[in-house]
């Protein structure tokens, strides 16, 4: 396993002890690794399971390339928990879990309801991303954290204008259904 640099300056007692609180951190960050990967894959399914309930080409579109920008977290996340000697096993269905769950409740609602839990699932994946830039100190995947981070922040962005621009369409359509 990849440990933080834990020196030993002749074996004393404090090294050792410094060597446990390394492993101890490093095991705390995969663990952390593994989360974002399990929430990347429920915001992948999720992603999936939208596009397929909206009408809007544009929407789907942006969903499926969405879901695949995740899957390719996933993966990439695997490799790099592979190269640190780790394996991720989900515990729970990727299907099961709360964002896809969130999601398809919504879908069913109106297509503009599932963007707003798309939202939430993106605020939730940035700040899982952001909290391990912070939290994190692997050196082995802070530049692959900061990419997948700029993926996420684009992701947000987009459901956010989309969401602007398509509000606004409705609200212009309901004032007109009103005269």
């Amino acid at each position: 396993m990849a440990t933080r640099t834990a020196q030993n300056h002749g074996g004393t007692g404090r090294d050792r002890a410094r060597e446990e609180l390394d492993e101890d951190i490093d095991r705390d960050e995969i663990a952390a690794l593994v989360a974002i990967a399990n929430l990347d894959e429920e915001a992948a399914v999720a992603y999936d399971l939208v596009a397929l309930s909206v009408d809007d080409r544009e929407l789907r579109e942006m969903l499926r390339s969405f879901s695949a920008d995740h899957r390719r977290h996933v993966r990439n996340l695997d490799r790099a928990l592979e190269k640190l000697g780790q394996a991720r096993h989900a515990s729970v269905r990727a299907e099961d879990g709360l964002l896809p769950g969130l999601a398809t409740t919504m879908a069913s609602l109106h297509p503009i309801a599932a963007v707003n839990a798309l939202i939430a699932n993106e605020h939730l994946t940035n700040g899982a991303y952001e909290n391990a830039l912070i939290f994190v100190s692997l050196l082995e995947v802070q530049d692959l954290l900061s990419d997948q981070a700029a993926d996420e922040r684009r992701h947000l962005e987009a459901l956010l204008a989309y969401q602007e621009k398509h509000i606004d369409e409705d609200v212009e359509s309901d004032i007109d259904e009103a005269h």
